[in-house]
């Protein structure tokens, strides 16, 4: 081999290790998506949610597929109840602001922890694909709790909750109002802007690595499913300046759905925390929603 075929040679074989190389990042930060790292809902959590949330209980059900989903459970005072879906690599104790502002007014609260997140099992998450079982164990729960009458019971999803959430209840009618925080129209989009920032080099690893896991990236679309939640009202939620689920993406979700709906942007917010940026307009636009559609109350 001539000198200069030699240098070819070694060229090519490092232009490949360096082409593996980055698309083994890539391949990483997807599986990181899909198996997240746990944030334990910790005994200073429990004690603070018990002080804050008057008759919690403990409790945990199982999915049609054999998990156990672990939860809190506050009894409702007012007949009616709401399942709270919690965003990616978090727990229950994500949207704790929110229980505790509806616990106030008298709602029964279902906190539960997605598979694979928090104190539930399993050990794979597929961005609300299989996570719409989780929705439906959940309802399940509620619907037999004594203290629902007339099966007042809503939903309220955040981030990749609002994947699971909104497919799951355009398909379950006993969840009669539905809240979608913070969400994307669909999977596919979201995956793009997380994972598709350097064009093929960095989507095209991530996608093979959402293949191996079995996690249906095209089919997980809450966009062809939440015109069915109508005529159920939806009021949608997000923050003005949210750099993860910006405002145009979740005004296309608004716009595929059905009346009566409503859209409440709140002002320099970002990916969540409305009860601590606004949290008299936050308290008065969510639960004049909720009352209005499970009480029976006028919108305020």
């Amino acid at each position: 081999m001539t000198p200069r075929l030699r240098r070819s040679v070694f060229a090519i074989c490092a232009l490949f290790v360096a082409v593996a190389i980055v698309e083994g990042h890539y391949a990483r930060g997807a599986a990181s998506l899909f198996h997240p790292a746990r944030k334990r809902v910790t005994d200073d959590d429990k004690a603070r949610a018990r002080e804050a949330l008057v008759g919690l209980e403990e409790v945990s059900f199982r999915t049609r597929d054999g998990l156990r989903l672990d939860a809190f459970y506050v009894p409702s005072r007012n007949g009616a109840s709401v399942v709270m879906g919690h965003g990616v690599g978090t727990n229950r104790m994500q949207l704790f602001d929110e229980a505790r502002l509806l616990a106030r007014h008298g709602y029964g609260l279902l906190m539960f922890d997605f598979r694979a997140h928090g104190e539930s099992e399993g050990d794979l998450s597929t961005w609300g694909d299989r996570e719409q079982g989780d929705v439906a164990a959940a309802v399940d729960f509620a619907s037999a709790r004594s203290d629902v009458t007339g099966g007042r019971i809503a939903a309220l999803a955040f981030s990749m909750g609002g994947y699971a959430m909104t497919q799951e209840v355009a398909a379950d009618p006993r969840v009669r109002a539905m809240v979608v925080e913070a969400t994307y129209p669909d999977f596919e989009s979201e995956f793009r802007a997380l994972m598709g920032r350097r064009g093929l080099v960095s989507l095209w690893p991530a996608q093979a690595t959402a293949r191996y896991y079995g996690v249906p990236v095209e089919r997980i679309r809450p966009v062809d499913h939440i015109g069915a939640i109508a005529p159920r009202p939806l009021l949608m939620v997000v923050g003005s300046n949210d750099p993860d689920a910006p405002l145009p993406q979740v005004q296309r979700l608004f716009d595929a759905a059905g009346q009566p709906k409503q859209l409440y942007v709140v002002q320099r917010a970002e990916h969540g925390g409305y009860a601590r940026v606004a949290p008299e307009e936050y308290e008065r636009v969510l639960t004049g929603f909720l009352d209005a559609a499970l009480l029976g109350t006028r919108p305020r």
